[in-house]
């Protein structure tokens, strides 16, 4: 049912309290403005509140069908939501609008962007290398202004400084990460450029200086869990390696044939796992740049690989697909992949042979 649909249903007969189905599931009526406009309650969606989230469908009741609102009834709903009904009709889109609780339970708010934020990195200042934590935490955003935020919060969010705006991206910057001490931050952006910044200390936010070669847009960034090496993805199907701070290049890694939505090392930092656009998942040696195994086939996913996740210390990698699969694979070893279902962990080829049974 769409939003026409739950509209045409709501003109006969709304009454406060009565379930109607919308296209979220059934939904609890909540109210009906005199302009027509359904209020309703997803009662599945509980926010922290505690209260449900709203949703709104406009022109419910159209002004045909006005008289089968009595006169009593708008004259109760007048009263009860003409604010309401200011705030919708300002912000509503031409189909509906959510609304939440205007409680804010966040213990900070970074509002610098005047854009999209599209990535978000923190790092707790301190830790093993420096001994103890100063009770601060490094924020960094990337946002569609071009542009990236250094932020400094303390304890608690009870205090917000922007340390330093970091310009010099020409496009949207999608990609941000701490290194694994905190000292330097790498910006990734869809101008094909990756930044290095000082992250602490008197030159915090000065640039140390930009690393080169992808021809297309930097789909993500990740560093190594130990070292100043860093990786990017690219939309040009290559994936590129640095030494960060001292802006060397190290390797280049090419054979995807479409972008590298995602990446990054193995837990004892020796591999290279890459997945893509073409389906595949790839291990590189980070020594050679050679690929030393690729996962694809029946067996596999059938459409592109956009997101990875690695055992803490196995060398065990999780993919997920826009098909709507996950699987499970061994990164040293070509072994057949297994798929994650609601049933026992299966191989896809238990699969294959149970579905031509």
């Amino acid at each position: 049912m769409d939003v026409e649909e739950t509209a045409s249903a709501a003109r006969s007969d709304v009454q406060e309290d009565s379930k109607i189905l919308t296209p979220y599931g059934t939904c609890r009526a909540v109210m009906l403005t005199a302009k027509g406009t359904l209020v309703a309650e997803i009662e599945r969606w509980t926010l922290a509140s505690g209260q449900c989230a709203r949703v709104y469908f406009p022109d419910a009741v159209t002004s045909a069908d006005d008289d089968k609102v009595s006169s009593s009834s708008k004259d109760e709903v007048d009263g009860a939501s003409k604010d309401e009904d200011k705030d919708m009709d300002a912000s509503a889109p031409s189909k509906f609008a959510f609304d939440a609780p205007k409680s804010d339970h966040s213990l900070a708010t970074l509002s610098a962007h005047n854009d999209s934020v599209y990535a978000v990195a923190a790092k707790i200042c301190g830790g093993k290398e420096k001994k103890e934590s100063d009770g601060t935490t490094l924020v960094a955003t990337g946002g569609g202004d071009d542009s990236a935020y250094l932020y400094k919060v303390t304890a608690g969010g009870a205090k917000c400084d922007v340390v330093a705006k970091l310009g010099g991206h020409t496009d949207s910057v999608v990609a941000v990460a701490f290194n694994h001490n905190g000292d330097y931050l790498a910006t990734g952006g869809y101008d094909g450029c990756v930044k290095i910044w000082h992250a602490t200390g008197k030159h915090a936010g000065d640039l140390v200086g930009t690393l080169e070669g992808p021809s297309q847009e930097i789909e993500w960034i990740q560093w190594h869990r130990k070292g100043d090496v860093i990786l990017a993805g690219s939309g040009d199907g290559s994936t590129w390696m640095w030494h960060g701070p001292w802006l060397k290049f190290m390797q280049v890694f090419t054979g995807h044939e479409g972008r590298v939505h995602c990446g990054g090392f193995t837990p004892n930092g020796k591999l290279v796992v890459t997945g893509s656009e073409d389906s595949t998942l790839r291990v590189w040696d980070p020594q050679t740049g050679k690929c030393k195994h690729k996962f694809e086939g029946h067996l596999w996913h059938k459409d592109a690989v956009v997101a990875i996740g690695m055992h803490h210390k196995r060398p065990l990698v999780i993919t997920g697909s826009t098909d709507g699969t996950v699987c499970v694979a061994h990164a040293r070893k070509q072994k057949n992949p297994r798929q994650l279902s609601s049933r026992k962990d299966r191989s896809l080829d238990e699969q294959e042979t149970e579905r031509r049974g």
